[in-house]
């Protein structure tokens, strides 16, 4: 059984049971890496509303608290206020807090190093978000977010507080983690899964292919029962569909081969009266020829005229018997086409000419190298229907053509014949085929037959002033089995 060959940088050759998972898996990680990302993209917008939201309420009462102090300038009151509010920060993890006036200068902070009062605020805390855009980043630990403190509709100063953030880094790090995992245990059990269920569904298309690309020339192999399903499926159902076809295929080939040999039969039996004609002829004359060298055998060049004359007698019996053997057993051994091969149907013609008085028009115009691509016998028994159908419509006194010529591509038959033309039976015979019985259009149907089982094809056409042209041709492509 043929194998296939499977190479790691063609996925296209690689068996369905590994592609069909692995795309399945492709799909899931892609399906996987989007929900991952809706799931981290929701997971960070209820962690941001959440840190506005507690971020929000410590500022809101923070701000109040020094609402009072700031206005007045009341730097202890500030600090005292500020050193209050950064205890009671609860669940928070704040970091620092800073109050400043309207100009961005300090008036307090938790740590009066870092932040020393009566100085400008850096640019991180003036820059600072304000508690709707503060969101969380990746890359940073800490945030910042300011409040601004007013007084009756007037800004008095800020109040900036600094959030350690890594606890909800590590919240969305685990998250992240927790989906890659999860989302890859899932891709693998789900690939593993559709692997195996796959190969047991391919394992019937399997044994279909196997056995349909098993025997390839020789005829195809039924399945045997013992390989169908255990359960009436959809596959048992293909596996005895294709066993009738290769049943049906079988009979066509011993219907094609039985045609071809009731076609070569009708042939032989049609020039049987004709060589026989032919042989009768000859033996008359080398009986003569005896009897005179009886007469004179003292006589040097009578014996010499008579001797020749039985000579080219009995070679040419030789030759027509030779010629009408070889076509007999023409399919017991098939041999490649060559000239020699045209020649011996000039032979096995001629009889047949000669009895209605007619003429053939013979150009072969190819070498033997082009011819022997094809099979001698079959083109023989081809070109022998289409001479002797030839011969019959062209009636008596008639021409018929034989012109053999070759392209890059093909080799081309050319058969013409001075009769009235083919009828729209036998056309069809030689271009659809007949489902006729009786044995009527053996030769034509034959013809046929061989003609597409050797991979050509068959034109009909009518010529100017009277008669038909058949031409047959044949791919010059070596054929890797042969048809019967």
């Amino acid at each position: 059984m043929q194998q296939s060959e499977y190479h790691w940088a063609r996925p296209q050759s690689w068996p369905l049971t590994v592609r069909v998972p692995l795309i399945a898996a492709l799909l899931l990680i892609f399906v996987a890496v989007i929900a991952s990302e809706r799931v981290l993209s929701r997971f960070s917008s209820i962690q941001d509303e959440n840190l506005r939201g507690v971020a929000s309420v410590y500022l809101d009462s923070v701000s109040i608290a020094l609402e009072p102090f700031i206005l007045r300038q009341d730097i202890w009151g500030t600090f005292d206020t500020v050193d209050r509010a950064r205890n009671a920060a609860g669940d928070l993890p704040v970091l620092a807090l800073v109050a400043t006036d309207s100009d961005d200068q300090i008036i307090a902070a938790d740590d009066p190093v870092r932040f020393p009062t009566g100085t400008m605020a850096p640019s991180d805390l003036t820059a600072a978000p304000g508690i709707r855009d503060l969101s969380l980043k990746y890359t940073e630990t800490t945030v910042w977010t300011q409040k601004d403190v007013v007084y009756q509709g007037q800004l008095i100063g800020h109040v900036v507080t600094e959030i350690d953030v890594d606890n909800y880094l590590a919240q969305r790090r685990d998250a992240l983690w927790s989906l890659i995992i999860g989302n890859t245990l899932a891709t693998i059990l789900l690939a593993g899964a559709g692997y195996f269920l796959i190969s047991r569904m391919m394992r019937q298309v399997q044994v279909l292919s196997q056995f349909m690309g098993s025997h390839e020339g020789d005829g195809l192999e039924e399945i045997p029962h013992s390989a169908f399903p255990a359960k009436r499926t959809e596959f048992a159902s293909l596996f005895e569909r294709y066993n009738k076809l290769v049943r049906a295929e079988g009979e066509r080939r011993d219907i094609a081969q039985r045609l071809s040999d009731q076609a070569q039969l009708v042939s032989l039996g049609r020039l049987s009266s004709t060589l026989a004609h032919e042989i009768n002829n000859p033996l008359g004359g080398l009986l003569n020829a005896v009897d005179t060298l009886r007469k004179f055998k003292d006589r040097p060049d009578v014996v010499e005229a008579s001797t020749e004359l039985l000579y080219r007698g009995l070679k040419n019996l030789r030759d027509v018997s030779k010629a009408t053997l070889d076509f007999g057993r023409s399919n017991v051994q098939d041999h490649p086409l060559s000239k020699v091969d045209l020649d011996d149907l000039r032979l096995l013609i001629e009889p047949e000419l000669a009895r209605k008085n007619q003429t053939l028009d013979l150009t072969i115009g190819v070498e033997d190298e082009t011819l022997r691509v094809l099979p001698g016998a079959k083109v023989q028994q081809i070109i022998l229907n289409l001479l002797l159908n030839g011969s019959a419509a062209a009636g008596e006194g008639g021409v018929i053509g034989l012109n053999v010529t070759n392209d890059e591509e093909t080799l081309r038959i050319e058969a013409s014949d001075s009769g009235p033309g083919l009828s729209e039976s036998a056309r069809h015979r030689l271009t659809v085929g007949s489902t006729s019985r009786n044995g009527a259009g053996v030769g034509l149907r034959s013809v046929r037959e061989i003609t597409q089982g050797l991979g050509g094809s068959i034109e009909v056409a009518d010529l100017p002033e009277h008669g038909a042209k058949i031409t047959i041709r044949f791919p010059l492509q070596p054929k890797g089995g042969s048809e019967t």
